[in-house]
């Protein structure tokens, strides 16, 4: 039976010293030194055919993408499409591989709405690895868009936005073609754009089994309500595009290596950044900055890319932003609120400053990461 991983290997020796990374488990409060053959892994994790697709469709092409243009980025990162499609699969797989136990309220809604919004893991992987290009996975996002924003029983100018979201629910719940917890995570993905961080000082980033840490603010579900009541009153073209690429999730991080990450963040804030489609917007009194809004960083830290075109090609340039103790270890007690069970990490000196703000972020206790007694060696 073939060991898998839920979390590559090569990234996870992106995230070792001196060839071993420190595994913590948080249910049995304890932590190991131990190789990466042996962590975010189990016998028989997915069927062997989706094991090999895994590395033959996604892990194989991202490695290259990685160690050719990420592991060492300086300042800046060139990236055609298609490779800025191969690092969006790569992290919609990533969000997607692990398995974990619906909960009860999942499980209810599942009753209440529809077997569309039942999580199905190996139907999920077996769909995005199968995408082969931007195009067909635009096509899927866009068959719940196309059937809510076209059905015949909605006047979007006439109806309250309560009235909408229901219906909204209610097709995806009944369609016989869209699997609603996949399209939510190619939505969120697909549809953001890039930011890539680096970390400035000793504090470093640690990676959790489910791979990613995703924040959602006090934007989070009024940029949505606001810009679909704006749509709704006005039907103008832009704003209905626009709601087509909104999720509650302000960004997600994913943690590329303990020098790396990539943040996926949601369009809404480019219409407030110097970018191809700012309108000039600007925060309310409500807000005081960007930080207070997204955690942390500034609007030149969630900056989108530069598009450049060369003859008939076309280029992404993306600034690696270097951040401060401070917003990594907000990004890290992201992470280590989120995880289910088990987080990886070069050593704890790395976290220092993570350990001291993680319980503003969960109530879970983490404080024997701090303890040389809970280390096997």
């Amino acid at each position: 039976m073939v060991n898998s991983h839920y979390i590559p290997q090569f990234i996870l020796r992106n995230f070792c010293e001196n060839g071993s990374i420190m595994y913590c488990d948080l249910d049995e409060k304890k932590v190991e030194k131990r190789n990466t053959r042996s962590v975010f892994a189990e016998k028989g994790y997915y069927p062997e055919t989706i094991e090999k697709d895994l590395s033959k469709k996604i892990e194989y092409q991202f490695a290259n993408l990685y160690h050719n243009k990420l592991e060492h980025a300086g300042n800046s990162i060139m990236l055609t499409p298609e490779e800025l499609f191969i690092l969006k699969k790569f992290q919609i797989v990533s969000s997607i591989r692990y398995r974990y136990e619906c909960t009860e309220e999942e499980t209810d809604f599942v009753k209440k709405f529809g077997d569309a919004f039942k999580v199905d893991l190996i139907e999920s992987l077996n769909y995005i690895l199968g995408c082969d290009s931007i195009d067909k996975a635009v096509a899927y996002m866009d068959k719940g868009f196309d059937r809510f924003w076209h059905d015949e029983n909605i006047n979007i100018k006439n109806s309250n936005l309560e009235d909408i979201l229901r219906q909204q629910i209610v097709n995806q719940g009944n369609s016989k073609d869209i699997n609603f917890p996949l399209w939510t995570e190619m939505m969120d993905i697909i549809r953001s754009y890039i930011v890539f961080v680096k970390p400035w000082g000793d504090e470093k980033f640690l990676i959790p089994d489910i791979g990613k840490g995703v924040f959602e603010g006090p934007m989070s579900r009024k940029k949505m309500y606001g810009m679909l009541e704006a749509a709704i009153q006005t039907a103008h073209p832009f704003l209905l595009d626009i709601c087509r690429t909104l999720t509650p999730h302000d960004y997600t991080v994913f943690p590329l290596s303990k020098n790396l990450a990539v943040l996926s963040v949601s369009v809404f804030y480019k219409l407030f950044s110097d970018s191809d489609i700012a309108l000039n917007a600007v925060w309310s009194n409500d807000f005081s900055s960007t930080s207070s809004i997204l955690g942390f960083g500034d609007l030149e830290t969630f900056k989108g890319p530069e598009v450049r075109f060369s003859k008939n090609s076309k280029e992404y340039r993306y600034s690696v932003k270097r951040i401060n103790p401070a917003d990594v270890s907000h990004l890290n007690s992201l992470m280590l609120a989120q995880a289910q069970r088990h987080v990886g990490y070069p050593n704890i000196s790395c976290l220092k400053k993570t350990m001291e703000v993680v319980s503003d972020y969960t109530a879970r206790d983490v404080s024997f990461m701090n303890r040389e007694d809970v280390i096997s060696r």
